[in-house]
């Protein structure tokens, strides 16, 4: 059975200046609050390759959309 666990680190922003629009309440958004992200990927017969681009496309969209992200981790196994 393919598991998928995902885990999330957030700090408090402190938003200067004009509010994002993206931040539609008093509240900052999850993309100025996300610190670190750890996916944790378990599927059956899932090739290296598949892998490897799920994690390169999972990276590339926590980076590009968020401000102070530390680190993410993409963490694969097959279960046999």
């Amino acid at each position: 059975m393919p598991n998928l666990s995902l885990k999330f680190s957030y700090e408090k922003p402190i938003l200067r200046g004009e509010k994002p629009s993206c931040c539609k309440l008093l509240v900052p958004c999850w993309r100025h609050c996300l610190k670190s992200v750890i996916i944790e990927n378990s599927r059956i017969a899932a090739d290296e390759e598949t892998l490897k681009a799920e994690e390169i496309s999972l990276q590339k969209y926590f980076y590009e959309n968020t401000e102070i992200l530390e680190s993410f981790q993409f963490l694969s196994g097959v279960v046999a």
